[in-house]
Formats: structure tokens, sequence, C-alpha cells
């Protein structure tokens, strides 16, 4: 799953960049900074991290198999706030990375 989670973040980057007035933050960077550290993220760490970047916005989440598949559950969050903007749960095999994200 954690494989899954950095072509998540890479995927979701990459699709988001650019809609509407989002930028996304290289995401190469936000995954260094995760993965330097060897604590989960949670929502208040990954609020750290988006202002760190000077964000508005963040996205968090989770990947749970479920099954033979993979369910991804997203948040939309501004930043400092608890609860989401939107959500977004999207289910399929693991192998089909960008068709969950494309499903978001």
């Amino acid at each position: 799953l954690r494989r899954l989670g950095r072509e998540l973040t890479i995927t979701l980057s990459s699709n988001l960049d650019g809609v509407a007035d989002l930028r996304a933050a290289d995401p190469l960077s936000v995954l260094a900074l995760v993965e330097r550290d060897a604590e989960p993220l949670t929502l208040e760490r990954a609020t750290r991290l988006a202002t760190l970047l000077r964000a508005t916005n963040l996205i968090h989440g989770s990947l749970v198999r479920a099954g033979e598949d993979v369910r991804v559950d997203l948040g939309l969050y501004r930043t400092g706030d608890r609860e989401p903007v939107a959500r977004v749960t999207a289910t399929g095999a693991p192998e089909r990375i960008t068709a969950l994200t494309d499903s978001t």
C-alpha cells in the first residue's frame, strides 16, 4: 500500500494542478517531507506540512485493503479546518491506481 500511496500522491497532484484555481505542491517534495519521519500522517501533521508549504488546501486520506481490492478515502480540507470541504471514496484493483484516481 505504501507504493500505491506514493503513486496516488503523484497522480493526484498532476491531475489536480491547474483545475479551477488549484495549484499542487511538488509531490516529490511532499513525499520527502512525509517520509523523513516514521510517524503516521495524521490530519494534524498534514496540516503542519501544508502550512510549511504555504498551501491553502490539502488532501488527506487513507488506503485500505478491501479483499483483493484497495479502497481510497480522500478528503479535501482548507488548511487548518478539521471538516472536509469535499470527500470521495473509490475502490478498485491495486494495479489500477490510475483508474482509482480518475474516479476521484
